[in-house]
């Protein structure tokens, strides 16, 4: 079953919590979690959590049975432009933001493709489409992403951009394709958003620029071991790396025998 996961804490999430139980079909069971009635609609169990959603690092112990879990949620940044946007969770430093310090979810890029194909490819007006890097908590042992609506709070009442995350979440499926990691560039991937949405390939996790002066060598292997399915080759900004740590990243990619390609 896939776990639609939503917060009280957060405003774009309440309303895509109502949104989906009024524009879906889906039941009140006879189960509560954290005080909230579970609800259900075909294979998807939606829940609505008290914490914040970056520290749920209990929902793989909760709900065992679930095969992938989605995060619906508000994104936030100091630009505050409109945007929506899909990633993967994990930390490649300390945690600074829920989580485990240097410690990886599992990425599913399939779904992850997805996700991103669906908002590009019903676009709102004054809205920008994006990946984001792997950046921040909670930490499961099981497939999980982020569908998000952002950046500020008018956004995350804007029923527009509610209604498309939601049925963005009912209609994720895994789009056959080609799988790679991706390493460096900036915190929104602009080259790995273009390739995802281009090319006959699907991201797991991303390791941006910003991260490679404070993390380590093993969550190179981390980023291949976390991405599902089986990784093919690793996607690198050329320009967009730090040249000592992108030699690492080659060297280990070639004891891996995992191939990579210059973007």
């Amino acid at each position: 079953m896939k776990l639609i996961v939503t917060s009280e804490k957060d405003e774009a999430s309440r309303n895509m919590f109502k949104l989906l139980i009024e524009n879906f079909d889906f039941k009140e069971t006879n189960k509560e979690y954290q005080g909230t009635s579970i609800y259900k609609y075909k294979d998807f169990y939606l829940i609505k959590i008290q914490d914040d959603l970056i520290y749920a690092d209990y929902l793989d112990k909760d709900f065992p049975e679930a095969e992938l879990v989605i995060f619906a949620s508000k994104h936030s940044s100091k630009e505050g432009r409109p945007t929506l946007t899909v990633h993967s969770d994990g930390n490649f430093c300390k945690a600074e933001f829920g989580g485990k310090d240097y410690t990886l979810s599992i990425a599913p890029a399939l779904y992850i493709k997805s996700a991103l194909l669906f908002y590009y490819e019903n676009q709102l007006e004054g809205y920008e489409v994006s990946l984001e890097v792997t950046h921040h908590g909670p930490n499961l042992n099981k497939p999980s992403l982020w569908i998000e609506v952002g950046s500020t709070e008018k956004e995350w009442n804007d029923l527009k951009a509610i209604e498309l995350a939601c049925e963005n979440i009912i209609n994720l499926k895994p789009i056959k394709s080609e799988v790679a990691v991706g390493f460096g560039g900036p915190h929104y991937a602009p080259k790995f958003t273009k390739i995802v949405i281009n090319e006959n390939i699907a991201t797991g996790h991303i390791m941006p620029k910003y991260v490679m002066s404070c993390t380590k060598e093993e969550l190179i292997e981390q980023m291949i071991e976390k991405t599902i399915p089986k990784v093919d080759y690793a996607l690198i900004d050329w320009k967009g790396t730090k040249s000592d740590f992108r030699k690492k990243i080659i060297e280990k990619l070639e004891k891996l025998g995992i191939e990579y390609r210059k973007i």
